[in-house]
């Protein structure tokens, strides 16, 4: 079963839009509305690119409405206890593939429909690593040989990877995708980690320089590393970076865990 909760920090609900009791005879509803926003926060429909087609909307860590119809715009919620409720909304493509997310805590009377407008979005997320000689190649190398970089990046509401370059990577092509390099003097040359992620918290779990990719130990050397998983939280249409800094590997420095 999915991992249904977003795991997030204090102090991240959304204002509260239009709650109020209508009337004391209607049982406690949340009535939860949609507007997509694109990744550059722009207002978007379902049907604009990337196509969306289903809507979820999850209460306290339970599905309170699956498989909605994005164009329908808003679903109803009954049976929820009185108080204060977290509220993720998720909508994804005919693939079943999350594309805008959105989250904000509601309250829920004793009585009555109190309205909330989530706005589920996409943000830009760049790994800004440095190392920490300032180069891409080992210390005293005659050659500067650098390397790729291999990461390791998860949805942290699933656990589940976002995207990453690993060794169990299919494709060698990916292996050698994200050359090490002065992005900002060089950025046609070189390829930013530069991701458009659904609205949430991610972690970077890992991340490497690695020289000829292709090979296996001991040709294929680690010359950079940070294995400290480091969060970051999108949770706007602002270019975001998450700064890191890889260390140069030694004789004795362990490996990074998958």
């Amino acid at each position: 079963m999915r991992r249904l909760a977003l795991v997030l920090a204090v102090g991240l609900a959304l204002p509260l839009l239009a709650g109020c009791a209508t009337s004391p005879g209607v049982e406690p509803t949340l009535e939860v509305s949609w507007i997509l926003k694109d990744v550059n926060g722009a207002t978007t429909t379902c049907a604009q690119a990337p196509v969306v087609t289903t809507v979820d909307v999850i209460v306290d860590g339970a599905y309170g409405a699956q498989n909605v119809p994005c164009a329908d715009g808003v679903v109803r919620i009954t049976g929820l206890a009185p108080g204060v409720h977290r509220v993720t909304v998720e909508v994804r493509n005919a693939a079943g593939s999350l594309v805008y997310r959105d989250w904000f805590d509601a309250t829920t009377g004793a009585a009555g429909v109190n309205a909330h407008t989530a706005t589920p979005g996409r943000g830009t997320l760049r790994v800004a690593y440095t190392t920490s000689s300032g180069n891409c190649w080992e210390t005293g190398d005659p050659l500067q040989r650098g390397g790729y970089i291999w990461f390791r990046l998860l949805d942290k509401a699933y656990g589940s990877t976002w995207a990453g370059v690993t060794e169990a990577t299919i494709d060698d092509n990916d292996k050698q995708f994200y050359a090490c390099g002065d992005y900002a003097n060089q950025p046609a040359v070189f390829k930013p980690l530069r991701f458009n992620v659904p609205f949430g918290v991610y972690t970077l779990k890992w991340i490497k320089e690695v020289r000829f990719p292709l090979d296996v130990p001991p040709t294929r050397t680690d010359l950079y590393l940070n294995c400290t998983p480091t969060d970051v939280e999108i949770k706007s249409a602002d270019f975001k970076d998450l700064p890191i800094t890889l260390d140069e590997v030694s004789a004795v420095t362990p490996a990074c865990p998958n």
